[in-house]
């Protein structure tokens, strides 16, 4: 519910489009709001004999009806389709709750099925003539009404799913001449064998048709095996040598859910577990986070020491290997251990509760150090005006009072290149970062890209990463470079503000003896549990953790229950000790679990009694008969 996430959308899907994605080939993808209907094409047929079955009671018949007719209109009116997501803006892959129509579809057809025997086939064979001719109906009617469809029937589809009628009907009508219940069921029967064939075909088929359609660009299997391959084993080998809390970041990811995949851990979020104070605090030290994702780009020496970053991966890209990578051909990534590593919490000065960020996230990151120690650390230096060197290719730069625009020079057909390049100094690193609205929003995010050291991965740069510098050889004295390609097409790019500067990496051990004096000891950790120590002063009360803030976090003090307060721009759980050494203890309990555990438990004892009701009256049936 952030304000800057992507608008629900508008209903795109028209009721041909719902029946169509009942046949074979009629895979909706990620990017189409058009639900996933298909179950096979023989509930497709038993379904309307459900409701004019006479051995099925009417009540159930109305209560399957409404059911059905519920979700169905839930995909057609979008307040009930927001209602279905719980208002909450599918990203992507729309119609989440379209799985429980063809839960209901499939349960109704095998309703039908023990009674196929009293249904005339005549009546069979009627309806899938109508479906036949509807389906050949829709093509035409596709192309002259329904002309912005994502996927139009063809008359190879047509033909397909007519023959896959013709078959189901014929296996029917075997079912029917000899009665469902002994030839059907029997799993030993032909017409159980055909049935059984005739389904792995048409499954079979239609996957390859889905994949065939699929409209996102496929990842190649050397990108893949080098990137999955490199990864695993550069993260097994973390896990199996240091068994103490960390993080992990990588410099590439192809997968934003990495840390899930691998099993480290990490800040990254994905999807669904959006987090809005967390992003949002990240993106003010310029780190990359958009409205579905947090990634692993953009942090810095400082950020990686304040928020338990040990180990950074750096992969190889798959287009500079040879091609044919495979697990046995990958090129292994590179792990650098990163010694200024602050554990899991530390102490703090109390001023920590007034950090205010701003737009620049190198200003931000001086200011969280001087609001957690009260020590003011010069890590970074504004590159000067006179020394900043921008060269473009094809591209310009207006600034205004809002914003800095980037835009196409002439020939909007080849995209084009922006470097700036600072001199080298003794000690230091040439940094920039293009900040975007906090936290970037992903449909607004402009596509540019920077080189290597930073960013390797069109969007990252647009949602306000910092990029480090590579080596230039354009001038006559040493500079570091931070490149920017712009895409190609019709549109200008944007960003807040521009930020260049020195990082000065002699600072940072001062800044991590200071902190460190003061962290949590952590004599054992699981997901959901954290115990250890740690010692307090007057002068620094706070005890910061980076954990997210979760009011499922439980905090103990010396075995008291304390109260845990949000930080950092409430993204970060913290505890106020009093001076001295202080057992600390963290659980979490996640919300509505107890109400949960109860409902549960009360539900299984309604069941038993049910049960043993039910149980009782059938024996006193019995007795009597």
């Amino acid at each position: 519910m952030a304000a800057d996430n992507a608008a629900f959308s508008e209903l795109r899907a028209t009721l041909p489009d719902l029946l169509n994605s009942m046949f074979i080939g009629q895979m909706q993808t990620l990017d189409t709001q058009v639900p996933l209907l298909y179950c096979g094409l023989p509930a497709l047929i038993l379904v309307p004999f459900y409701f004019m079955s006479k051995k099925i009671s009417r009540r159930e018949k109305i209560m399957a009806g409404v059911a059905a007719a519920y979700l169905l209109l839930c995909t057609l009116l979008l307040p009930l389709y927001k209602f279905m997501h719980a208002f909450d803006y599918p990203n992507m892959y729309g119609y989440r709750f379209a799985f429980l129509m063809v839960f209901l579809m499939l349960w109704m057809a095998c309703r039908v099925l023990p009674h196929i025997e009293e249904i005339p086939f005549r009546h069979i064979v009627h309806y899938l003539v109508f479906l036949a001719v509807f389906y050949s109906f829709m093509i035409s009617l596709q192309k002259v009404i329904f002309s912005d469809v994502y996927y139009r029937n063809s008359q190879n589809e047509f033909l397909l799913n007519t023959v896959f009628l013709v078959l189901w009907g014929a296996i029917l009508y075997r079912c029917i001449s000899c009665h469902a219940k002994t030839a059907f069921f029997r799993s030993g029967s032909a017409v159980f064998a055909a049935a059984l064939i005739l389904m792995t075909a048409e499954l079979s088929i239609n996957a390859y048709l889905c994949i065939s359609k699929e409209e996102h660009s496929a990842v190649s299997e050397d990108v893949y095996n080098q990137w999955y391959y490199s990864e695993k084993d550069a993260v097994d080998s973390i896990l199996e040598a240091d068994s103490s809390f960390y993080r992990i970041h990588t410099t590439y990811d192809e997968s934003p859910n990495a840390a899930g995949l691998f099993g480290y851990h990490s800040l990254s979020t994905f999807s669904s577990s959006d987090d809005y104070p967390l992003r949002q605090a990240l993106s003010h030290l310029g780190i990359a986070t958009s409205n579905r994702f947090i990634s692993g780009t953009g942090y810095t020496t400082v950020t990686d020491m304040l928020f338990s970053g040990k180990y950074r991966i750096t992969l190889m890209p798959a287009a500079s290997l040879e091609p044919g990578i495979t697990k046995d051909t990958y090129t292994p990534a590179e792990v650098a251990v990163n010694p200024y590593s602050l554990p899991l919490g530390y102490m703090s000065d109390p001023q920590i509760i007034h950090y205010q960020p701003g737009d620049d996230p190198f200003y931000n990151q001086m200011l969280l150090l001087y609001c957690l120690t009260g020590q003011y650390y010069e890590v970074f230096t504004p590159v000067p005006q006179d020394k900043l060197k921008i060269e473009s290719e094809n591209m310009a730069i207006a600034n205004s009072m809002e914003y800095v625009n980037f835009y196409h020079l002439s020939d909007y057909l080849t995209g084009g290149i922006i470097s700036f390049s600072a001199p080298v100094r003794d000690g230091m690193q040439f940094m920039a970062c293009f900040t975007q609205p906090v936290p970037a929003a992903d449909s607004s995010s402009p596509s540019i890209l920077a080189q290597m050291e930073g960013i390797n991965e069109s969007p990252y740069l647009a949602y306000g990463a910092i990029a480090k510098g590579t080596d230039a050889h354009m001038y006559d004295t040493p500079h570091e470079t931070v490149m920017i390609y712009f895409s190609d097409g019709y549109r200008d790019y944007y960003c807040n503000n521009m930020y260049f500067y020195y990082y000065d990496s002699s600072v940072i051990p001062a800044a991590y003896e200071d902190l460190s004096a003061g962290g949590f000891r952590i004599s054992h950790f699981e997901d959901d549990y954290i115990q250890g120590t740690v010692t307090a002063t007057k002068e620094r009360p706070v005890f910061l953790t980076t954990l997210p803030y979760d009011s499922g976090w439980h905090a103990y003090v010396d075995g008291t229950a304390v109260p845990t307060y949000p930080v950092l721009e409430d993204a970060f759980l913290s505890l106020v000790l009093t001076p001295g050494e202080h057992q600390i203890t963290l659980e979490y309990v996640a919300q509505g679990s107890l109400p949960g555990a109860v409902i549960t438990l009360v539900s299984f004892i309604i069941f038993i009694l049910l049960s043993g009701i039910l149980f009782l009256c059938r024996k006193r049936k019995s007795e009597k008969n």
